[in-house]
């Protein structure tokens, strides 16, 4: 295949860099990008590794369509161990990055072992080299990218790093990209500070060349001509994902007081879509999207003038609604906070929700909270938790710990209300008003995830949206197109805004590596990918028993919105559980079984070419 499947391995103990083309049979098995990680993680980690050991390995990967003019292949996906969850972790970002790797001649950047001092990674036209970041160690994210920006000159290089947060082994700090795109997810920035890596920068002048440049800007004329009138990327372009808030609170499941409701009417013309859109003056796109959602806003509140770019719904329910917070000055000011020292904003809401329950009910008070009276709707204390989070003073300390240590912590039965699946935090979407929902939350690999789909999309795909039957097929058909995409790697907006069926990603595949794949047999691939990522987790330890809902989720109904008085409950996701497995060819305990793993051909191989160049850092 045509400038793919190029494997990069650095072990900053050593310095040493192993290059390495990874076979033409496993690209065909895995693809790229999500599948390539996959099977990667699983040969290359040793089982049990602590997370934050140097024996980790981090990720940071390519798809085939990266870096070409394929509509929406401007991301990098992010693959490590959590130290969140112990399981499967992958966390994608947009970024100058991603191109810049690919244009060095690196489409799979590995790095293992730990640095003796701060340092970074510097990756260029076929070399890699681990330089001094002493200088850089406490500097914020955004700080790092700007000295970093300079110091490489123009044009600046794709440059990944981590802040205070990833320093100091926050277990939901994430890494910064293009100072806005942040790899949030499941500690991937903890897993960077681990090493003592303050960053990665890539600049490259290799460029890539396509099998049938003609055929590729065919099919991107047509896709571009399609998404003129398409109603979603009009809007999209318009307000992005903040219209999602409308969406879930008209459906009940927007997550309001620590997903005490459903609904938030206070959100209305504030921090839904009409509120961001007041504050908008500038949309932004990635590199080659056709379907551009980066809405930049310019807001007065406790940073003074404040320009971000968002924030994203994600954000504006977590850092909003879910802590009974309804200023979008606020909300802004918190997401900046976020960026700037390397939290993701999604766990970082969930904590603190669940904290400012806790203090309602009595289980923790001002002497824990360092003074804070920490009811719901304090907008005016929120920042000061994110700065002590990401420094780990104060309460600050116990918020960093995550829901579900802070739950064990807490004790008194405050694990009921502590809203996360395996250890990650939900995302922003309350399952209780679309029973599916409760599936893609429980069997999503990295926990409560909703990169693989949310519940709005099964509230799009089925009427059925409160009784247990019919809800794996659904949930499996969407998690398929994610990993299809998610594998090309290319934005999930492209398979709706535009949109882009899996034949035709196939069509750009043969255009650009030289190798067509059909729908069918994209199918088969994230087939085989989730099935890869099922052993991972199994291996590690990870059961059924750990695809659950925390029970406020599982036993509690919802007091508003369309769902109110519906209950998922034990024995229906019990039901949902038997029926997915049965489709993803597991057995009754969520293992894969033999027939499986054989007719998917995943089998122990040596798939590294026989002869590895190595190069001395």
């Amino acid at each position: 295949m045509k400038d793919y499947g190029r494997l990069w391995e650095v072990d900053l103990t050593t310095g040493k860099v192993t290059k390495d083309q990874i076979s033409q049979d496993v690209i065909r098995l895995y693809l790229g990008g999500r599948g390539l990680g996959a099977r990667l993680l699983l040969d290359y980690l040793k089982p049990g590794t602590d997370p934050l050991a140097p024996e980790n390995v981090l990720m940071f990967i390519s798809g085939p369509l990266t870096g070409t003019p394929a509509p929406g292949a401007g991301k990098y996906l992010v693959v490590t161990k959590s130290p969140a969850t112990g399981a499967w972790l992958e966390s994608y970002a947009s970024g100058r990055l991603a191109l810049e790797l690919r244009y060095s001649g690196c489409d799979v950047l590995m790095i293992r072992g730990r640095a003796a001092q701060p340092s970074y990674l510097w990756v260029g036209d076929g070399a890699a080299e681990v330089r001094d970041a002493r200088d850089l160690w406490g500097s914020d994210a955004f700080r790092t990218e700007e000295i970093l920006a300079r110091r490489f000159g123009d044009p600046a290089p794709g440059i990944a790093c981590i802040g205070p947060a990833g320093e100091n082994l926050i277990r939901f700090a994430g890494i910064n990209s293009d100072f806005f795109r942040q790899a949030g997810r499941g500690g991937a920035g903890a897993v960077m500070g681990s090493k003592n890596l303050k960053a990665v920068v890539a600049r490259g002048t290799k460029g890539l060349s396509c099998a049938d440049s003609e055929g590729v800007l065919s099919l991107l004329s047509a896709h571009i001509d399609r998404v003129r009138g398409n109603p979603v990327a009009v809007r999209r372009r318009g307000y992005g994902t903040s219209l999602t808030m409308n969406a879930t609170n008209e459906y009940g499941m927007l997550p309001t007081l620590n997903y005490q409701r459903g609904t938030a009417p206070e959100a209305g013309g504030r921090i839904n879509a009409e509120g961001v859109g007041k504050a908008a003056y500038h949309t932004r796109g990635c590199t080659a999207c056709i379907t551009p959602c980066g809405v930049m806003t310019h807001t007065q509140g406790p940073l003074g003038d404040q320009y971000l770019e968002g924030p994203e719904y994600e954000t504006l329910c977590l850092l909003g609604s879910n802590l009974g917070v309804f200023s979008l000055p606020y909300v802004c000011a918190c997401n900046l906070l976020c960026d700037q020292l390397g939290l993701d904003t999604i766990s970082t809401g969930n904590v603190i929700g669940f904290a400012m329950e806790c203090f309602e009910r009595g289980l923790i008070g001002t002497g824990d909270t360092g003074g804070r009276d920490l009811r719901f709707g304090r907008s005016d204390l929120v920042p000061g938790l994110i700065r002590d989070i990401a420094y780990m003073r104060g309460f600050g300390r116990d918020l960093s710990l995550g829901t579900r240590s802070l739950a064990a912590q807490v004790g008194q039965g405050s694990e009921r209300w502590a809203i996360h699946v395996k250890g990650l935090e939900f995302s922003a979407y309350d399952p209780r008003a679309a029973f599916g929902g409760g599936l893609i939350y429980a069997v999503a690999p990295r926990g409560a995830c909703h990169r693989r789909s949310s519940p709005v999309h099964v509230v799009r795909r089925t009427s059925v949206l409160y009784e247990p039957d019919g809800q794996a097929r659904v949930v499996k058909d969407l998690f398929d197109e994610r990993s299809i995409q998610h594998t090309v790697l290319v934005c999930d907006f492209i398979g709706r805004g535009a949109p882009v069926s899996a034949d035709e990603y196939g069509d750009y595949l043969g255009f650009t590596i030289g190798e067509h794949f059909t729908g069918d047999e994209l199918q088969e691939i994230a087939d085989r990918i989730e099935t890869t990522i099922r052993l991972f987790n199994n291996r590690e330890g990870l059961s059924r028993s750990d695809d659950t809902l925390p029970p406020r989720i599982l036993e509690e109904p919802l007091p508003d919105g369309p769902a109110r008085g519906k209950i998922i409950g034990r024995a229906n996701l019990d039901r949902m559980l038997d029926e997915y497995y049965q489709l993803r060819g597991w057995d009754p305990a969520g293992v894969p079984t033999k027939e499986t793993v054989s007719r998917l051909q995943i089998n122990p191989q040596t798939w590294l070419s026989p002869q590895r160049q190595a190069v001395s850092g």
